[in-house]
């Protein structure tokens, strides 16, 4: 039950004596800190003076994770499945291309962004559909191996050849907001520059992120931060749904994709109730979106979160960043 609230330090909160559960919540209660840096969320855990954290910066984890008080947890349910993606603005002339977009897959290294970037706390990605949803899952059209050859041999076949600068064309690549998105930003420009495409990085806050994307559409690539979640009708129809060009929503579409059959399968499998009819169209829709790829997954992202040993059974949702506390319970 809310207890108290104190701009922009915390917000108190007491256990509820009319809770359902007769015998939960056993805590009695619990203090949410706002802490806007991330590295002060590290030191807090590390003095003791915060008890559980999910805003821990990356490059922390290992330091934290040999500190025997605290516990780190890097885990994926069934439930988010978020994921890296690159997203490509198919309106820009060259992007509309099916044999640029795979270039560029090529010349991105997925397991460089996996070990470096995510310091191992990613898994690799082979489909917008997770894997945990093993009846749909196909990985076989997304397996764009990293081969800067064949990336360049690409665009030469293409006719996109450098000028006398080295460069092809440039492209503007926009980031939602976040410490390893702007980093993987920044690692795609140095490694499209390497197949002759100039990228320019730009940033801003998630409302300039949002308006830019899917309003203004001042952009030609995109490194965003999608929640593929438990069914993909709910999760990832949204990313190549052409209803999103006509009526823009934040999170759907941002690539301008526009495939009626691609389309007709999402809205055949909403309301299909045979499980291997159900099956077939979603690996349908993988094969034609993998060989389209308006949107190229890039990892697989894990929800880390950091605790101190005392407290047990913190999240009790299929949600591993929800919860309402009733089962959490703390060593004496």
């Amino acid at each position: 039950m809310f207890g108290e609230w104190k701009r922009d330090s915390y917000i108190r909160l007491r256990r509820n004596p009319n809770y359902w559960r007769p015998d939960r919540p056993y805590l009695d209660g619990v203090v949410v800190k706002f802490v806007g840096d991330a590295a002060a969320a590290s030191t807090a855990l590390e003095t003791g003076e915060a008890d559980v954290s999910g805003f821990v910066a990356l490059p922390d984890l290992e330091r934290l994770s040999q500190n025997e008080k605290l516990v780190v947890a890097s885990e994926r349910d069934a439930y988010l499945n978020n994921a890296e993606v690159l997203e490509f603005n198919l309106d820009n002339p060259n992007l509309a291309r099916r044999e640029v977009r795979h270039a560029i897959a090529h010349a991105i290294d997925r397991d460089f962004i996996r070990q470096w970037i995510y310091y191992g706390r990613a898994e690799p990605i082979e489909s917008p559909i997770p894997a945990v949803l093993s009846t749909y899952y196909d990985p076989t059209s997304f397996r764009f191996g990293f081969d800067v050859k064949q990336a360049n041999r690409l665009l030469d076949e293409a006719g996109i050849l450098r000028g006398g600068d080295g460069n092809r064309f440039s492209l503007r690549l926009t980031f939602i907001p976040g410490a390893a998105f702007k980093k993987t930003a920044e690692f795609i420009r140095q490694a499209l520059s390497r197949i002759g495409i100039k990228v320019d990085v730009i940033e801003g806050d998630l409302g300039t992120f949002i308006k830019s994307v899917y309003y203004d559409r001042s952009f030609d690539l995109n490194v965003n931060g999608l929640g593929l979640l438990f069914d993909p009708t709910v999760g990832v129809q949204r990313i190549y749904w052409s209803d999103g060009i006509r009526h823009p929503l934040p999170y759907v579409n941002a690539a301008h994709y526009d495939n009626p059959a691609v389309d007709d399968l999402f809205r055949r499998a909403s309301v299909e109730i045979d499980e291997s009819s159900r099956a077939a169209q979603f690996k349908q829709i993988q094969n034609i979106v993998g060989q389209d790829l308006p949107a190229f997954p890039l990892v697989a992202l894990q929800t880390v979160t950091v605790s101190n040993r005392q407290v047990h059974d913190l999240y009790n949702s299929v949600d591993l960043t929800a919860g309402d506390f009733s089962d959490t319970w703390l060593d004496p």
